[in-house]
């Protein structure tokens, strides 16, 4: 009879567990649906944001990304932002540009630049693809192509406010347009070389916009 007892507590103790459950997954539901506008873009995240970008990592699993900063960089009539934050204690950092309907996104998980001459570059080349603005113009790192984009002064705005500080960029893309080039020269320091892999949108899921 103790037995019997003791089950049926048992029971109806099981029973609330998973009706608390069901209503704590409504309710996480509601509450990332209510941070979600309709048809949410990488565009609608800022500070706080938390989006996840699919066979990113290095063994190609899914990162996690929690935003921590947005800058925004200007060129002429262009403009780009960028998001910055952390994955498993390493920074990680997001460009995006929104331009004639059709996103353009670049990620990279070390913004520690690198010096020209591992391009097989001099100041002088640059200055050339400067002068011609052809994007026939190419040269080859490690037996791969890549093809000059544009060159131009740049604004960098941090946290997205401020006069802003400007600099000199060289943009460069592969032949198959999954990596990016970025040379930057800023007064007073050397010429950088930034690294950046290209990424999909449709290969973000974003969970929450700020």
């Amino acid at each position: 009879m103790g037995y019997i007892i003791l089950f049926i507590i048992l029971a109806i103790v099981l029973v609330v567990i998973i009706k608390k459950m069901k209503k704590i997954d409504k309710v996480e539901q509601e509450e990332k649906e209510a941070l979600l506008p309709e048809h949410a873009t990488i565009k609608n995240v800022g500070v706080g944001g938390v989006l996840t970008i699919s066979g990113f990592s290095d063994d190609f699993q899914d990162l996690d990304f929690v935003v921590e900063k947005v800058n925004r960089y200007e060129r002429g009539s262009s403009k780009w932002y960028e998001l910055t934050g952390t994955h498993q204690d390493k920074k990680l950092f997001i460009e995006w540009e929104y331009d004639d309907g059709e996103f353009f996104i670049t990620a990279t998980s070390s913004k520690k630049g690198f010096r020209l001459s591992k391009l097989g570059l001099k100041e002088e080349d640059l200055v050339k693809f400067d002068e011609d603005q052809s994007q026939e113009n190419s040269f080859e790192r490690d037996g791969e192509k890549f093809y000059f984009e544009q060159s131009g002064e740049v604004v960098f705005y941090e946290d997205n406010r401020g006069p802003g500080e400007g600099f000199y960029a060289w943009n460069f893309k592969n032949e198959d347009e999954t990596r990016v080039l970025t040379v930057e020269k800023w007064e007073g320091d050397p010429f950088e070389v930034f690294e950046g892999k290209v990424i999909d949108h449709s290969s973000i899921e974003i969970f929450k916009v700020k």
